[in-house]
């Protein structure tokens, strides 16, 4: 495999080398990674002073070291895109636009300044948790695109899209539920329990068991919506999701009952499940019997028909994937290191500027003292920091970010040229 993007996404290939290269037909996501790289890069180092002294050495060791040197060309990218980071949290060598008192300065960093993330913490914590989520959906709709491309409709459709209208529902709930009108909440509560049934039942996925995995979907998808309804947490109107839910029920008894007599099941005890799941339908319509016993009757029917035994270990995986969304969870909350490492580039510039400042009354000796330590001291910062930002760039990328539609494995490329392993001198 070789890799070929355009120039200037170049360097991030260095990514995918250092993990595993695309499989053939796989998509390459240089180009596709390269911009939340950077960004994460940048509210790791989180300090525009050092945003412009690392874009101009990292710059001039460029052209001393040609171009093609791809981890320096990683560092000019994120170096440059951390000096609006910085300038938006009032990052600029720590607080040395205070500490040096010139007015017009201080007036030029607080009119660029969004926030200060230690008098505000939890400004940065919110932008962390907000900058893993959008990474996280954005992965989730290069998977749903590339599905779509290689024509694997029922990966896209039944297998991410509907974790990816849940998270988006239920988040638009939880931070606009009050102010959206009642409709509007009632369709994202459906939209989220209509996406809770497909992952119970599509999560594994067959042709042989499709037909009934699709009446399931219906059958669960519609009494999700009933039970919402019948809790009062949707709007009475959907309350006729009953009358949809009783003919789902009645439309896989029919297809239950051809199954059987197809694969010549017609044996005593499943012919007495369907008899008796019949009469519990007109029992119910004669209001003798509650819904809940015509559900459990109709259920042991259905799993009287091989397809729909089949459909059982599905459901029981399905069921279980829900239970995996906690990871996505945790896979948010890692994002939480931008924050921890932004601020600790900050406090650390602080710091130095403090012991700087300590030193600067002593006589003659203070003011080279003071420079001495502040070139060491914030040229140690930036190095340090320089390193963890894309040691953690990359665990982000690696760990949260790939696992969402890429797997890799392929070899690099090589071209055919002739190996030498002794030399005759004669």
């Amino acid at each position: 495999m070789a890799l070929t993007n355009p120039r200037l996404f170049r360097p991030f290939e260095m990514v995918l080398e250092l993990f595993s290269l695309p499989l053939p037909g796989e998509v390459d996501p240089t180009v596709l990674l390269a911009p939340f790289f950077a960004v994460s890069f940048a509210l790791c180092l989180t300090d525009a002073g050092y945003g412009i002294v690392a874009s101009v050495v990292t710059y001039l060791l460029l052209r001393k070291m040609g171009a093609s040197n791809k981890l320096l060309g990683i560092i000019l990218w994120g170096s440059l895109v951390t000096i609006p980071a910085g300038a938006l949290v009032g990052g600029w060598f720590g607080d040395l636009p205070e500490r040096l008192s010139i007015p017009w300065l201080i007036s030029l960093k607080n009119a660029v300044m969004w926030f200060d993330p230690v008098k505000d913490p939890m400004k940065f914590f919110v932008l962390s948790l907000g900058f893993g989520y959008v990474h996280m959906m954005y992965g989730m709709v290069i998977e749903i695109v590339d599905c779509i491309r290689v024509r694997d409709l029922g990966g896209a459709f039944l297998g991410q899209l509907p974790w990816f209208v849940s998270f988006n529902a239920l988040l638009g709930l939880v931070l606009a539920g009050r102010m959206l009108p009642e409709w509007a909440r009632a369709a994202l509560l459906v939209a989220i329990m209509l996406s809770v049934a497909a992952v119970i039942v599509f999560t594994q996925r067959s042709p042989e068991t499709m037909r009934s995995q699709w009446l399931w979907f219906g059958f669960i998808g519609l009494g999700l919506v009933f039970l919402a309804a019948k809790l009062r947490w949707l709007p009475p109107v959907l309350l006729a999701a009953k009358w949809a839910l009783l003919g789902f029920i009645g439309l896989m008894m029919v297809v239950t009952v051809v199954d059987l007599m197809r694969s010549r099941r017609l044996k005593p005890v499943p012919i007495g499940l369907g008899l008796l799941a019949a009469a519990s339908l007109v029992l119910y319509f004669a209001h003798v019997i509650p819904g809940a016993i015509v559900v459990l009757v109709a259920v042991a029917f259905f799993f009287t028909s091989p397809k729909n035994m089949a459909t059982l270990p599905k459901l029981g995986w399905g069921g279980y994937a829900l239970y995996g969304a906690t990871g996505y969870i945790g896979v948010v909350l890692s994002y939480i290191r931008l924050m921890a490492l932004g601020m600790v580039t900050g406090g650390i510039a602080v710091t130095v500027n403090v012991i700087a400042w300590m030193v600067l009354p002593i006589p003659v000796l203070g003011i080279v003292l003071a420079i001495i330590i502040m070139v060491f001291g914030h040229s140690y910062n930036i190095a340090v920091n320089i390193l963890g930002a894309f040691v953690h760039s990359l665990r982000l990328n690696y760990v949260e970010f790939f696992p969402r539609f890429y797997a890799g494995g392929s070899e690099p490329f090589v071209a055919f040229r002739e190996e030498h392993q002794y030399t005759s001198v004669k």
